[in-house]
């Protein structure tokens, strides 16, 4: 569960420990604890936290548990046992800068810009996308070291609402679609967080509870059906190994060379 080092040691160096603080950078959880160190978690694609009462019945997919004073338990159930949980001293996850964070001895050594932050702009978007131009957008977003956060599902979407292929190169787009590309991003994950995520196999939230992103996926999971604004049928490809859903007509694939 923690990489390097044996959950043995690292229950031993948490225990008597109080949270101070939780935060989020990218898709790692971060949760401060009082000894000036933090356990940093990355759910990957099955894991889950769940708050429980300490007689809660049993989940067989459970990695690792925290119990509180209170006697509720924090489980971290992960199914395929992607999942990471890490502790580090908390400066070696420092503040975002414009340029992104490193997290040395963490999940990730380099984080992208937060999609929520006010240095992501549009303006601030498009010199990203003319520092990596000959990217295909699809991969590029999914980068966490370009932008963090963005999963599959959401760069499909985002790239759905900017009508942008995702095969795209990064420098072919014009101001307008730079800006549309930008502002879908921002609708797409907001969308996701009010709905509270998409619950299409494993995920729930703390407390068990389904996502409810999934009803209104615009393009994701729906190869063969209509397109909602064109009436073409949705296309699925593999793209840099992900499940890849486009409209054929809304969002134009660009020139062969």
């Amino acid at each position: 569960m923690t990489g390097a080092e044996p959950p043995e040691l690292v229950a031993a160096r948490v225990a008597g420990a109080r949270i101070e603080g939780t935060r989020r950078r990218g898709k790692l959880a971060i949760l401060d604890l009082d000894t000036g160190e933090a356990l940093v978690i990355s759910l990957r694609m099955t894991g889950k936290l769940l708050s429980r009462s300490a007689d809660a019945a049993a989940d067989p997919y459970v990695r690792g548990h925290f119990i509180f004073e209170s006697g509720r338990e924090l489980r971290f159930s992960d199914t395929r046992k992607f999942g990471r949980i890490v502790l580090v001293p908390q400066q070696a996850i420092r503040a975002e800068s414009a340029d992104g964070a490193r997290a040395k001895g963490a999940l990730h050594e380099r984080l992208g810009i937060e999609p929520f932050s006010r240095a992501f702009t549009t303006s601030r978007f498009a010199r990203l996308l003319t520092a990596r131009q000959r990217s295909r957008l699809k991969p590029l977003l999914l980068d966490q070291t370009f932008v963090a956060g963005i999963g599959n599902i959401y760069a499909n979407e985002a790239l759905y609402r900017a009508r942008i292929h995702p095969l795209r190169s990064a420098g072919s787009l014009r101001r307008e679609q730079v800006r549309a590309l930008h502002q879908a991003i921002l609708a797409a994950l907001r969308r996701a967080i009010t709905l509270r995520g998409s619950s299409i196999d494993d995920y729930r939230d703390a407390r068990g509870r389904r996502g409810r992103m999934q009803r209104e996926f615009l393009v994701h999971g729906r190869e063969d059906e209509p397109c909602a604004r064109c009436g073409h049928a949705i296309r699925k490809a593999w793209v840099a190994g992900r499940g890849t859903y486009w409209c054929p007509h809304c969002q134009r694939a660009p020139a062969r060379r």
